[in-house]
């Protein structure tokens, strides 16, 4: 059990520093030369349709509305 306390400690540790410095580098590094590939993309008006849905409404069946 003490061996275990051990390795948590030095990973804790650590990776403490690491959650500090990699973030940065992925935002001020990578993320420039990604948004010049794919500048004009609008994520947020991106959809995947799995599956085609029929709109059936009362003008399309004929059927009268109460």
């Amino acid at each position: 059990m003490k061996g275990n306390d051990i390795d948590m400690t030095v990973g804790i540790i650590i990776g403490g520093p690491f959650g500090k410095t990699v973030p940065p580098y992925i935002f001020g590094a990578n993320m420039p030369p990604i948004g010049l590939l794919i500048r004009g993309i609008i994520f947020s008006d991106l959809a995947i349709t799995l599956k085609e849905t029929a709109d059936t409404t009362s003008a399309d069946t004929g059927a009268s509305r109460l």
